[in-house]
């Protein structure tokens, strides 16, 4: 089958799931794992136009940020499953979807095992802090605070309790995050060359957090808790590793 992955997270899993070489193009911010880089990627707009010299028979669209998008392919008469995961359970269930719809339920059962134990180890020992710290995970960008519905089951597997856990909210202005004043802070950021003091200096406003004055202000790279895929277990064992810091 001619697959196209418009979603970074749902590539990494079709990866995992041993059906990469059936992938004719994928969008522009699919980089992982590496053999993704060897397929054709699409300019950051997508349309059908862009779809058709590929002629993929399933595209794959993920998010809330991509539902128009999945209307509108629909609508040219493309195939398109659109998956909306917003928990570890509901990207469980993607997974699932996609085992079935591509043949290889017995593959994605056993991707979701390795997730579960990854999750499990990373429990076990977070079970033995002796309080919970509170966390805020999430991206700065445009002046807000910007965090992930699935961050708070990792952050929470990890030892932790989210401070939006108590919310509805999913942004956040700087002085609504200062307010807050989390133990732990980690922003999510596309470049790997960033660090908390670059961040910090250029934010300053930033530095009157608990967790910047105190060194649990941290960067984790983009990728690898912004995206519905398997590599969040990788995330809640580094989220872990922080949190082990705060406490001793």
């Amino acid at each position: 089958m001619r697959i196209a992955s418009l979603s970074p997270g749902t590539t990494e899993i079709l990866f995992a799931l041993g059906v990469g070489k059936q992938i004719v193009c994928l969008d522009a911010e699919s980089d992982e794992p590496e053999a993704a880089r060897a397929v054709a990627h699409l300019a950051a707009s997508i349309d059908s136009a862009a779809l058709v010299p590929f002629r993929p028979e399933i595209i794959f669209t993920s998010g809330q940020e991509q539902e128009v998008l999945a209307k509108e392919l629909r609508a040219a008469g493309l195939a398109v499953v659109h998956q909306c995961p917003r928990s570890i359970l509901t990207l469980y269930e993607s997974i699932r979807e996609i085992g079935v719809l591509l043949q290889c339920t017995a593959r994605a059962h056993a991707l979701i095992e390795e997730m579960q134990q990854g999750f499990n180890e990373v429990k076990r020992k977070s079970g033995l802090f002796p309080r919970k710290p509170a966390v805020f995970v999430g991206t700065w960008e445009q002046g807000k605070w910007s965090s992930f519905p699935w961050a708070e089951d990792v952050t929470r597997f990890a030892g932790g309790r989210s401070v939006l856990s108590d919310t509805s909210a999913q942004t956040l202005g700087e002085l609504e995050l200062v307010a807050l004043n989390p133990d732990l802070v980690v922003c999510c950021t596309g470049s790997g060359s960033v660090t908390p003091t670059m961040f910090l200096d250029e934010h300053p406003s930033f530095r009157s957090l608990r967790a910047a004055s105190e060194g649990h202000f941290f960067i984790l790279e983009s990728g690898l808790l912004d995206r519905t895929g398997p590599r969040l277990t990788v995330a809640a064992k580094r989220l872990f590793g922080w949190m082990f810091q705060v406490l001793h």
